[in-house]
């Protein structure tokens, strides 16, 4: 995320690229500030104060510590504030000594910039007490170590809603011990509670096969309106391994209800209809822009090779996925799973552009949205669909063919005119053939495109 100084904020996690699979021993942020070139981590501390935090149970191998899931700036009451989640704040060590990390944190700014101590932390136990939807989303569990937890099933991906400043949430692992197998879609107050849940019900695919489906990605549509709040989200599904095969990934459009405080499906969980190499495509990522059109990217299930990008226009009275075919099932919210929806246009320029797009911005001031791959092709895409394309130079950062390195979701300085995309690497199959690998130092890279000459 970007803050209004033009400060850059970025989500750490581990090296595994798998949350509850560690790599470190701490919570940790990072922020750039370009003004001052000045790079800083920032550890926030568990429950009990305490910096670091280490599994005692001998698989764990020393490693603990908890990741950042997702980082937003929202508006609060004094200014900006900066919120993120942890999917895996606890990863098995001794709580009443070493206490356990905040699910949700959410910092006020400071003159110097961000700081884990000037706001608010709250743990799953708070967030549990603190009313709502709390008891649902955050459930307590006995885990591997005996002691009784509240757990907020894998908080994921966050973003604000535009009017009521909400955190649009998914919750990635559910409940299995209380047959909660699919997650959540989630509401957060900013303020602590947990003001909207709606657990996602059993799931079969277009085969007529039970599924297990996860929720990731969340986007908010910042066109919306009071009570009628839309955001998308996209849904992991697990492998079949009875069939040997990748169900397709479906998205799906919800909206927040204030004034009930409720959760409702607007969509049926579809995908674009269209196919990647003669295989049915699902969809990998989205976006809104500031007009309310919807743009999707596909992906070929089980594979690496990225799929054409769809546009969804509002159209009359917003009816995007209203409609039709498209349109939510009253029976149930996952009835339909994998519906064709069929876009209002397609482009095949993220297409064999170096696989699945791992970000998607929009560049409002020149009518246009970024899309980057994760071989490192930044794509543009102007409203009209014309496209071009420049592609990053990442093979001088290492050996690709035996480095984990790519982008990830970026952020725009709309004031600055930039974009900021963090280049990741990670831990292969040679330095961690099975997990829990000891934490090894890996560059990261910062990019910076100046989209004036982009």
């Amino acid at each position: 995320a970007v803050d209004r100084s033009g400060r850059v904020v970025i989500a750490n996690e581990p090296q595994t690229d798998v949350q509850p699979r560690p790599t470190g021993d701490a919570m940790v942020f990072s922020t750039f500030d370009p003004a001052s070139r000045v790079f800083a981590n920032h550890v926030v501390p568990t429950s009990t104060g305490a910096p670091r935090a280490v599994a005692t149970r001998p698989a764990a191998a020393g490693v603990g510590g908890a990741d950042i899931a997702d980082v937003q700036i929202v508006e609060g009451p004094r200014g900006e504030q900066l919120a993120f989640t942890s999917m895996a704040p606890y990863n098995g060590w001794d709580v009443t000594e070493r206490g356990v990390y905040p699910a949700l944190t959410v910092l006020d700014e400071t003159p110097a910039g961000w700081s884990p101590d000037v706001g608010r932390r709250f743990t799953a136990a708070e967030l549990e007490r603190a009313g709502g939807a709390g008891e649902i989303v955050c459930a307590r569990r006995i885990p591997a170590t005996g002691e009784l937890i509240a757990d907020c099933g894998g908080i994921a991906e966050i973003d604000t809603l535009p009017r009521s400043g909400y955190l649009a949430a998914t919750q990635y692992f559910g409940h299995p011990e209380t047959g909660q197998t699919n997650g959540m879609i989630v509401v957060l107050d900013p303020a602590g509670r947990v003001a909207a849940a709606l657990p996602y019900p059993r799931t079969v695919d277009v085969d007529g096969r039970e599924i297990t489906v996860r929720p990731r990605e969340v986007d908010a549509d910042p066109t919306s309106t009071h009570d009628d709040e839309r955001f998308l989200v996209i849904f992991d599904v697990d492998p079949d391994p009875a069939r040997g095969v990748q169900p397709a990934f479906a998205a799906q459009e919800f909206r927040y209800v204030a004034s009930r405080s409720a959760i409702e499906a607007v969509s049926k969980p579809f995908t674009t209809g269209g196919t990647v190499h003669g295989r049915r495509a699902g969809t990998e990522t989205a976006l809104y822009d500031r007009r309310g059109n919807l743009w999707l990217v596909d992906s070929a299930p089980g594979s690496l090779s990225g799929g054409r990008t769809s546009v969804y226009r509002p159209g009359a009275g917003r009816q995007r996925l209203q409609v039709g075919a498209c349109a939510a099932d009253v029976a149930s919210v996952s009835t339909g799973w994998g519906s064709a929806c069929a876009p209002d246009a397609t482009t095949d320029a993220t297409l064999d552009a170096g696989g699945p797009v791992r970000s998607l911005s929009d560049d409002a001031a020149r009518g246009r949205v970024i899309a980057v791959t994760m071989g490192g092709a930044v794509v543009s895409i102007t409203d009209d669909l014309r496209t071009s394309v420049l592609v990053l130079p990442l093979n001088q950062l290492g050996d690709r063919s035996r480095l984990s390195i790519a982008p990830r979701k970026g952020a725009l300085d709309r004031a600055r005119d930039a974009l900021w995309l963090p280049i990741q690497q990670l831990q292969t199959a040679s330095t961690c053939a099975a997990w829990p690998c000891p934490p090894r130092p890996l560059d990261q890279w910062l990019v910076r495109l100046d989209l004036s000459r982009l």
